[in-house]
């Protein structure tokens, strides 16, 4: 479940882990991108559109893992930021991997996985 202003998502799969995430598009993600983005990911991230997405992706991930104190910028990676988008989070066995998808409506964007598996 996530919500933001007037909006709620929810996620549910009967097959695997499932999250998601609603974030607006605005520039505070990107004024705050050295918090979050490891040195790999500052290529994918040229705006503010991309460091809210990357931010709503990372989300995702985080919601995805069953250890508390994770670091974004070390602990939830991706390797890229659209149809193919994949992202590494750390649990506490070790790390999985995640597909991730985005939808964008009213200037804001919805992350979610459509599928989780260990590594």
């Amino acid at each position: 479940v996530s919500s933001h202003d007037k909006y709620v998502a929810l996620g549910l799969n009967d097959k695997h882990k499932c999250a998601i995430d609603i974030e607006a598009q605005t520039p505070k993600a990107f004024a705050l991108k050295h918090k979050f983005l490891a040195s790999n990911e500052e290529q994918l991230c040229s705006n503010e559109k991309d460091a809210t997405l990357i931010w709503s992706f990372k989300e995702t991930l985080y919601k995805l893992s069953d250890r508390k104190g994770l670091i974004f910028k070390t602990d939830l990676l991706l390797d890229a930021i659209d149809e193919n988008s994949q992202g590494t989070v750390q649990l506490s066995s070790g790390l999985a991997l995640a597909k991730l998808h985005f939808l964008e409506y009213d200037n804001h964007f919805i992350t979610f996985n459509s599928t989780f598996q260990q590594i």
